[in-house]
């Protein structure tokens, strides 16, 4: 299966009994959405299940300009070949079947049928269909538009040569056959089995559901031989039917339907026999029948068909070459852009007598008509050109910056370019013209420019400490690096850090952020590459920073020594202190006892730390948030100051004393002191002699 896919060429390929079982509906090859592939040289039998009329050998839905050439096919349980849409709103189109032989005694040859258009069906042997009888005989249907079948001999199958007709398919979307070109075609011995389901003319048109048959072209092709559609003991070769319909052509109107210049007899002997049956219902006015010479006459497209033997080379071993002499020769209408020998194109599928005409030697002539010269263009563009032939022209490439786009065959003149596949700015495009001599025409080149909008991300890449997703860093800083890349440019890149942090990388396509600042445990970092549109592209690297770094603490007052010595019982402590994260706590104690958070943390201080005489052991203790810590010492000596000692002795060493007199005199002992005062508190104070 082909599902989406472009390009390809299948060729010499051999497939066979594919699909073969109850309920299956098989493919040997299956395009869906599939344009450019050709299959070529290829041998497929034997593809789906005969009895259940399923499997379509090869089955080309909503695809465009594919070919199948040069193959063998045979017996497919439902079609050779179908061309179609499973949608009403997308066609098939531009597709060849060319050179191939199709032979299927299972069913039908070729459908081309709902929503496909264009086809190019040429130089194709059918024979055969559904002669085995298990499946209903149902002719080489078209029930699309715009087609072309020519040069191909169809012979030998079960039901009618060629089946043009409109209707709903299955009650989901209309058919209508419209535009379609069958010339110069052999139908020679076809509605093999005449049954009532399926019995119809050699040429069947049918409109039915409110559909349209409408300006199609049969001219020029050989019906001999086949089997008609009996009905009131006549035999008719050409049938038109409206049967069910809400109305039906004015008689003398084809509605621009063309048969002419065709050989319609049924058999030797069989000229001047009732030929043609228009099937109406009785509210259209019932049917009408006629002999080929009063159809003729009684509508003006229909005209220059014989009822003659056309004289075949070998019928028996079916070689449908024309004899000398033939009737067929000479007698058919010409038709625009195809060449014929001799003055007028022989009937059937060659060539066969007639002076040669001249080698064609001129070239076609081409134009691009659109888009116009500098124009500028977006999205899916159409590139129109026009062109001629003094014979016809047979192909058309369409080219960008002198690559093709396209190789159209038949010739079309819209092709559909796609902008966003090539970067904006300046294209040329142009168009090349091809004849069926192989003479060529490429058309001026014309300048355009792309400027699709940028939807395009950017692509960003992280390389440096690590390519991969997590990486555990040593250090609370850190380095990143990468590279980043876009269809038109990267003008940013940016870090952020989920813990806090953020900034600009250095440089774009190669890119660096350093200093990036990490919180102990995880740190989920995103670097985002911008480009001028706006488009971003983003990458993440988390990173596991675990701190083993201490903090750093002095001790600046009373002393930055080790050791001091105190006057008093209470002493207050400061000083300062440091982590590469953050300090979170300053403590302090006392080996004497004692102990307390200080107030702050880079700059601390502690107050009412409680001496005890003599050596007192300080330890100043600093904390960061992943436990580490840091301590400083300060060694602080307190002594304690002796009162000295006295007595009285004079008049008395007694507490109390009386006397009869208005003055009297102390004395006494003293040590340690300085200086001996007395003081009475009814008045009076002096300095005693001496302190011992």
């Amino acid at each position: 299966m082909l599902n989406g896919s472009n390009f390809n060429t299948i060729r010499d390929c051999q497939i066979s009994n594919v699909g073969n079982g109850s309920g299956q509906w098989g493919h040997a090859i299956k395009m869906t959405n599939a344009n450019d592939n050709v299959v070529d040289g290829c041998t497929i039998t034997n593809i789906g299940n005969e009895a259940e009329n399923t499997g379509d050998s090869i089955y080309l839905v909503d695809s465009s300009r594919n070919k199948i050439l040069n193959s063998t096919i045979r017996n497919g349980g439902h079609s050779l070949i179908q061309v179609s849409s499973q949608q009403a709103t997308t066609f098939s189109s531009d597709n060849v079947i060319a050179g191939n032989t199709l032979s299927n005694f299972y069913a039908t040859g070729f459908l081309l049928s709902g929503m496909s258009q264009r086809t190019l069906v040429e130089y194709n042997r059918i024979s055969d269909s559904a002669r085995n009888g298990v499946n209903w005989p149902r002719s080489n249907l078209i029930a699309s538009s715009y087609n072309t079948i020519r040069y191909n001999e169809i012979f030998d199958n079960a039901a009618g040569a060629i089946h043009i007709a409109a209707y709903v398919y299955q009650g989901s979307f209309g058919m209508d056959a419209i535009g379609n070109q069958i010339y110069q075609n052999v139908f020679y011995n076809n509605n093999q089995i005449n049954d009532s389901v399926n019995n119809s003319g050699a040429i069947h048109l049918r409109e039915s559901d409110g559909r349209s048959v409408r300006d199609n072209l049969i001219a020029n092709n050989i019906f001999f031989r086949n089997k008609g559609f009996i009905s009131g003991g006549n035999d008719y070769a050409i049938t038109i039917t409206h049967y069910g319909n809400p109305t039906s052509w004015p008689v003398g109107s084809l509605n621009g339907n063309r048969i002419q210049n065709n050989i319609i007899l049924r058999q030797p002997g069989s000229a001047g026999e009732v030929t043609v049956l228009r099937i109406r219902d009785g509210s259209q006015g019932g049917n009408l029948s006629y002999t080929l010479a009063a159809f003729q006459q009684t509508y003006a497209n229909a005209s220059g068909n014989l009822q003659v033997d056309p004289m075949f080379t070998d019928e028996a071993n079916r070689v449908f070459t024309l004899r000398s002499g033939s009737p067929a020769i000479d007698r058919g209408l010409a038709i625009a852009g195809v060449a014929y020998l001799g003055t007028a194109p022989d009937l059937g599928a060659h060539e066969y007598e007639g002076s040669a005409p001249p080698a064609d030697t001129t070239p076609p002539t081409v134009a691009l008509t659109a888009p116009t010269l500098g124009q500028t263009v977006a999205g899916v563009v159409t590139l129109r050109a026009t062109a001629s032939d003094n014979v016809g022209v047979t192909r058309i490439d369409y080219m960008q910056d002198g690559q093709v786009l396209g190789a159209l065959s038949p010739a079309a003149m819209t092709f559909s370019w796609n902008t966003a596949a090539v970067s904006n700015g300046a294209h040329t495009l142009t168009a090349r013209a091809y004849d069926a001599a192989g003479n060529a025409t490429t058309a001026t080149g014309i300048s355009v420019t792309v400027a699709n909008a940028d939807t395009t991300a950017p692509a960003v890449a992280i390389t440096t400490p690590t390519v991969s997703p997590t990486y555990t860093a040593s250090s609370s800083t850190l380095a990143l690096g990468g590279t980043a890349s876009d269809a038109v440019g990267v003008t940013q890149v940016t870090w952020a850090n989920n813990r806090g942090g953020s900034g600009t990388a250095t440089g774009t396509t190669s890119w660096t952020a350093s200093g990036i600042g990490l919180q102990t445990g995880a740190n989920l970092l995103t670097v985002t590459a911008r480009d001028a549109a706006g488009n971003i592209a983003t990458r993440t690297v988390t990173v596991t920073y675990a701190d083993a770094t201490a903090p750093t603490v002095t001790i600046t007052t009373p002393t930055a020594t080790p050791t001091y010595t105190a006057s008093s019982s209470a002493l207050a402590l400061g000083g300062t202190a440091s982590d590469a994260v953050g300090v979170t706590q300053v403590t302090w104690a006392n080996t004497r006892g004692g102990s307390g958070t200080a107030t702050g943390t880079t700059s601390w201080t502690a107050s009412g730390i409680v001496l005890q005489t003599g050596a007192n052991l300080l330890t100043v203790t600093a904390r960061d948030a992943a436990g580490n810590i840091a301590t400083r010492t300060v060694t602080v000596t307190y002594a304690a100051a002796t009162a000295p000692t006295v007595t009285i002795t004079t008049p008395t060493a007694s507490p109390t004393y009386g006397t009869s007199l208005s003055s009297l005199s102390l004395g006494g002992t003293a040590s340690g002191a300085t200086q001996v005062t007395w003081a009475n508190s009814r008045g009076g104070s002096g300095t005693a002699t001496g302190t011992t």
